[in-house]
C-alpha cells in the first residue's frame, strides 16, 4: 500500500510517497475502508504549512504536534 507522509511541517515539498505494509484490521470492532481520492482542503495546507500568524502557529503546534505532526500519514493510497 501507498501512503503520503509529512514528516515536518513545511510546503509540498515535505510531503513523501511511500510504500508501507499492509493495515491490519487488529480489534473486532475496527473496519478497514478502502479509500480511491481525497481532497486537500486550504485548512489542511495551512495547518501543515503554519502558513499563519505566529500566535496560531501556538495553537496549532499544542493541537496537531510541537516539533512535527503527530500522525505523519495524512492518507493512505492502495
Amino acid at each position: 500500500m501507498k501512503a503520503i507522509i509529512q514528516k515536518r511541517y513545511g510546503d509540498e515539498s515535505t510531503l513523501h510517497l511511500v510504500e508501507i505494509d499492509d493495515v491490519k484490521v487488529v480489534k473486532p470492532d475496527d473496519i478497514l475502508i478502502d479509500v480511491h481520492y481525497c481532497n486537500v482542503t486550504a485548512g489542511d495546507k495551512n495547518i501543515n504549512t503554519l502558513s499563519q500568524p505566529w500566535y496560531l502557529q501556538i495553537m496549532i503546534r499544542l493541537v496537531f504536534g510541537w516539533n512535527k505532526p503527530r500522525g505523519c500519514c495524512s492518507g493512505y493510497l492502495w
